[in-house]
């Protein structure tokens, strides 16, 4: 039709290795099957990087909701308040890369496993950013009872000064929850003695609640440090290890930089 007008499409190409060769993770951690357990400041900002690298399948299992108090720290904004969390932040992953395939539930742990206490294997890591004692115990039961994955713990310390990141391959032969708290055992004590009389400022126990005193700067920082360490431990990890990355400070009070040491 010669007296017609060409209407011409903007196109781009949105292929995952287009739009995330610029920094990705290797292939074969990509493709994992992660979990992550706890959806808030530390896991979401853990995740998030994780996705941004090129980890494209994830699920979040975290029953609680969002609240304003959270947006000090976490990458959730307003419009989220009053959802759950799970679900939340698995809409934002999937909102990343249009090849992330992220899913939710809006649960707890010991809700989920109940329901099918299979659960845990259809995921390649598990990533606990609860805090929770009593999710650590569950999955060192499941551990215990013949399930295989790469098991992470990541929490922030008091004030955001350390990040304790505790990676513990799937073919380890150690008792889990008793390696993880003989290791972390003097790191809690130096964190306990730091927060001694703020109990009643900070109101709660735990970087999840909205007055705990940590800066977002700082859990971004040492998220960053720490995911470099997980890329390594997961590729080339053959023992469970923990890793405290300590910010560190000169005479004057002035920030110098990062420590890492390991258990």
């Amino acid at each position: 039709q010669n007296d017609k007008n060409i209407k011409w499409i903007c196109t781009e190409n949105w292929n995952t290795k287009q739009l995330n060769s610029r920094g990705r993770l290797k292939q074969d951690i990509s493709e994992l099957k992660i979990l992550i357990i706890g959806a808030g400041s530390v896991g979401s900002i853990f995740i998030q990087t994780l996705v941004r690298l090129g980890v494209l399948h994830v699920e979040v299992l975290d029953m609680d909701l969002v609240q304003a108090g959270n947006m000090s720290r976490h990458i959730l904004t307003l419009d989220s308040v009053g959802l759950k969390k799970a679900e939340a932040l698995s809409n934002y992953l999937n909102g990343i890369f249009p090849a992330v395939k992220s899913s939710f539930k809006n649960s707890s742990l010991k809700n989920v496993l109940e329901k099918n206490n299979d659960y845990l294997t259809g995921f390649d890591v598990v990533i606990d950013a609860s805090g929770s004692d009593d999710v650590l115990k569950q999955l060192g039961d499941k551990i215990d009872d013949g399930q295989r994955f790469f098991f992470v713990s990541v929490s922030t310390g008091y004030l955001a000064d350390s990040f304790y990141l505790y990676t513990r391959p799937a073919d380890a032969r150690n008792d889990m929850v008793e390696d993880f708290n003989s290791k972390i055992a003097k790191w809690l004590i130096l964190d306990s003695q730091k927060s001694s009389g703020d109990e009643e400022i900070i109101e709660g126990i735990g970087c999840w609640h909205p007055l705990f005193p940590a800066r977002v700067d700082d859990i971004q920082m040492l998220v960053g440090a720490a995911v470099k360490i997980f890329e390594k431990e997961i590729m080339q990890g053959r023992e469970a290890k923990l890793t405290v990355i300590s910010k560190s400070y000169d005479d004057n009070g002035h920030f110098t930089g990062l420590n890492i040491s390991h258990e």
